[in-house]
C-alpha cells in the first residue's frame, strides 16, 4: 500500500503557487508594469448588500512570465473580473465583445431604459443594443481623462501605469456612452505609477539623398512634394515638423487576433485549392485573389501553413501572375514584403526592380497599380519621389482619388476604394520617409472618406457598385487606421471611430462558419456550393473585408511576425489538431493510470480492514 500511495504521488502532477494577478484600489509605485482597472456598473447597481459596490477599482497586476504585452481584455480578466462575450462571436475561452462583467447584467434582470424594449433581458447572444451595454475607455495615467475605446478592448494593447475603465451606459444617449466614474482614482501623486510609452521601432534605413542638382532657370509649377526634404529617386527624410505634427510614426502594434478574425481566416484557408492559390469566378486560378487571400490571413495572424502554401504558389507562380501586368506585379512585391520575403530574388526575378523599372515607364497602371507601387517600394528601401507625386496629383477636388491615371477634375469622378487605397500609400511614403508635405493630402482623403461613410459604418463602392459592401468598407477601415497615424489627436479619435464602426458593420455580415456576405442582400444566406460566380464574391468579401476585423493597414501587414518560409513545411491546422489530440491522449493515459493506482490504494485499504477484522474476531474466540 505504501509502494501504491508513493506511485501515485510520484504520478500526480505538482500544483503550481498561486500568483496574485490584482489588488483592490488603484496601482501604485510599488506595481511595476501594472495597469489601473475601473468597472463602474452605473445605474445597474449592487446586486446585494455582499455584492459588488456601483463602482470597483483593482490594479491588474503585470503578468511575471510569457509576454508582458496585453490587450484590455486580459487586464480586465487580470483585475480578477468575470467576463462573457457575446456568443456570436466569441468562443468558450476567447472574449472580444464583452457582454457581462461579474455577472451584470444578469440573465433575468430586466433593464429599463432600452428603446423599443420594455423589459429587456441580456441573453449575450447577439451584440447588446447601444443603450445598454458595456463601454469601454482609457487613459494613459490616473490624472488624465477618459478616451472611448473606438477599436475595442481586444484589439488594443493597455500602457503600464495607465487606467481601463469599463462603464455600463443604461439609457444613454445614442453616441454619448457615459464614462466611467473617477471617484476611486484617488493616489498621492508622488505614488501614481509612471506611464510607460511603447518603445519606438528601429527606424527604417533612407538611402541618403543625392547631391542637390544646379536650380533650373524656369519656374516650375508648386507640386505638393516641391518642399525641403523630397529627393530624387528615393524620398529622403523632410526636416522634423512642427511640435504638433509626430517626427515620426512608430510601427502599428499587431492586433491580437480575435473570434472574428479567426472564423474567417479559417473559411478563406479552406478555400485555397491544394496547390495554395485561389480559384476565381471561371474556376482558373486568380493571382490576385490569391495574393488577397495572403494579406487577409498576415494582417490576421492566423493560419499559417494555409499562409505557407499560398505564398510558396505565389512565389512558385510570379512569372505567369506579373508576366504583363504591371499593377499585379506591384501588389506581389506587397504580399511578397508582408510575407517577410526576399523582394530582390522572387524565383529568381529582382521584383522591386521590376516594379521601379514600370514606374519609371509611365504605365498605364492606374490608382491601385500606382498604390500598391508605392507602398511595395516604400516597405523594401523607398518610393521614387516622382512616383509618389504622380499620385498625389491625382487627388480630386474633393480629397478623394480617382481610379484611372489621368488628373481628376471633378468630385463626381472620386472612387472610394481608389481613395482607400491612395490614402494608405501616401501614408506608406510618410511613415518611411517622414515627408510631412504629405499630412494635407492623406487628411483631406481621410475626410472624404468619412465624410461618404454611412450611419451603419458602410460604404458604398464606385461605378457599378453603388450598394453598401463588405469590400469597399474593409479597405476603407485601412485607410482610416493608417490616416490616424499622422492625425491630430481630435482627427485620430474621430478615424478610430470610423474603424471601429467598419468593423461592427462588416462583423454583422459574417456567418457562422466566418464567411463574410458582400452587401446586404446577401445577409443571411451562405456561400453556395455550386454556383463557382456567386461563391467569388464571397472569397473576394471576405479576404478584403478581413481588413476591418484586423484593421493593420498594407505597409504594416506582417511586421513584427515570423517570416513565411517558402521552402521548410509548417504546420498546418490538421497537424495542430493532431498535436491537440496527442495531449488529449496523455492526459487521458494519466487519467487511466491514477485510476488504476488509485483503485490498488482502495484495495490495499480493504485487505487491511479484513485481516484486521479477521484477527479480532480469532481474539474474541
Amino acid at each position: 500500500m505504501a509502494a501504491a500511495c508513493s506511485l501515485l504521488l510520484a504520478l500526480a502532477p505538482s500544483v503550481p503557487a498561486v500568483t496574485r494577478t490584482w489588488h483592490t484600489g488603484p496601482c501604485t509605485t510599488r506595481d511595476t508594469g501594472a495597469t489601473t482597472v475601473v468597472v463602474d456598473f452605473g445605474r445597474l447597481g449592487a446586486a446585494s448588500a455582499t455584492a459588488d459596490p456601483i463602482v470597483v477599482t483593482r490594479c491588474s497586476l503585470a503578468p511575471t512570465s510569457g509576454s508582458t504585452r496585453r490587450t484590455g481584455i486580459d487586464a480586465l480578466q487580470d483585475a480578477g473580473f468575470r467576463v462573457v462575450g457575446v456568443a456570436r462571436f466569441d468562443g468558450s475561452s476567447k472574449v472580444s465583445f464583452v457582454c457581462r462583467i461579474n455577472g451584470r447584467p444578469a440573465l433575468d434582470e430586466q433593464l429599463a431604459g432600452v428603446d423599443g424594449a420594455p423589459g429587456y433581458t441580456e441573453r449575450c447572444r447577439d451584440t447588446p443594443p447601444a443603450s445598454a451595454y458595456w463601454s469601454y475607455w482609457h487613459a494613459p495615467r490616473i490624472a488624465a481623462a477618459w478616451q472611448y475605446g473606438t477599436l475595442g478592448a481586444n484589439a488594443r494593447y493597455v500602457q503600464a501605469g495607465g487606467v481601463e475603465g469599463w462603464s455600463f451606459s443604461l439609457g444613454a444617449p445614442a453616441g454619448s456612452p457615459r464614462e466611467p466614474s473617477r471617484a476611486s482614482l484617488v493616489v498621492d501623486p508622488s505614488q501614481q505609477v509612471p506611464p510607460v510609452e511603447a518603445p519606438a521601432p528601429t527606424p527604417a534605413t533612407t538611402p541618403a539623398p543625392p547631391a542637390t542638382p544646379a536650380p533650373s532657370t524656369a519656374s516650375p509649377a508648386p507640386s505638393p512634394l516641391s518642399a525641403p526634404g523630397i529627393a530624387s529617386p528615393a524620398l529622403a527624410p523632410a526636416p522634423a515638423p512642427a511640435a504638433t505634427t509626430p517626427a515620426s510614426q512608430p510601427s502599428l502594434p499587431a492586433t491580437p487576433p480575435d473570434a472574428a478574425s479567426a472564423r474567417s481566416a479559417a473559411w478563406i484557408a479552406g478555400e485555397l485549392e491544394e496547390d495554395g492559390t485561389m480559384s476565381g469566378s471561371g474556376g482558373s486560378t486568380d493571382w490576385g485573389l490569391t495574393m488577397d487571400a495572403v494579406l487577409a490571413l498576415r494582417a490576421a495572424d492566423a493560419e499559417p501553413g494555409a499562409t505557407v502554401r499560398a505564398a510558396r504558389a505565389l512565389v512558385d507562380g510570379a512569372d505567369r501572375a506579373t508576366d504583363t501586368d504591371a499593377a499585379l506585379a506591384a501588389k506581389l512585391l506587397v504580399t511578397v514584403a508582408a510575407s517577410g520575403l526576399d523582394p530582390t530574388d522572387v524565383a529568381g526575378t529582382d521584383l522591386r526592380a521590376r516594379v521601379t523599372d514600370d514606374a519609371d515607364s509611365d504605365a498605364a497602371i492606374g490608382t491601385f497599380g500606382r498604390s500598391f507601387a508605392v507602398i511595395g517600394l516604400a516597405r523594401t528601401g523607398g518610393a521614387p519621389a516622382e512616383l509618389v507625386t504622380s499620385l498625389v496629383a491625382q487627388q480630386c477636388p474633393n480629397g478623394g482619388f480617382a481610379t484611372s491615371d489621368e488628373p481628376c477634375r471633378s468630385a463626381a469622378q472620386a472612387d472610394p476604394d481608389a481613395t482607400s487605397m491612395a490614402v494608405q500609400a501616401l501614408a506608406a511614403a510618410r511613415a518611411t520617409a517622414g515627408i510631412a508635405t504629405l499630412d494635407a493630402p492623406i487628411a483631406r482623403a481621410a475626410r472624404h472618406l468619412r465624410a461618404i461613410q454611412l450611419g451603419s459604418g458602410a460604404l458604398r463602392g464606385g461605378t457599378g457598385a453603388s450598394a453598401p459592401n463588405a469590400n469597399s468598407t474593409g479597405l476603407a477601415a485601412q485607410a482610416f487606421t493608417s490616416a490616424a497615424r499622422t492625425a491630430s489627436v481630435a482627427q485620430r479619435s474621430l478615424l478610430e471611430r470610423s474603424a471601429a464602426s467598419a468593423r461592427r458593420w462588416v462583423t454583422a455580415q459574417a456567418t457562422t462558419d466566418g464567411a463574410i456576405a458582400y452587401d446586404d442582400a446577401a445577409r443571411g444566406t451562405t456561400p453556395p456550393e455550386d454556383q463557382p460566380a456567386a461563391r467569388d464574391q464571397w472569397r473576394r468579401a471576405t479576404t478584403q473585408a478581413m481588413f476591418a476585423l484586423a484593421p493593420v493597414p498594407l505597409d504594416e501587414v506582417g511586421k513584427g511576425l515570423a517570416v513565411v518560409s517558402t521552402t521548410a513545411d509548417v504546420p498546418d491546422r490538421t497537424t495542430t489538431s493532431a498535436a491537440a489530440d496527442s495531449t488529449a491522449l496523455g492526459t487521458a493515459a494519466w487519467l487511466v493510470i491514477a485510476a488504476i493506482v488509485a483503485g490498488m490504494l482502495v484495495a490495499g485499504i480493504a485487505l487491511v480492514a479484513v485481516r484486521r477484522r479477521a484477527a479480532s474476531v480469532g481474539s474474541d474466540a
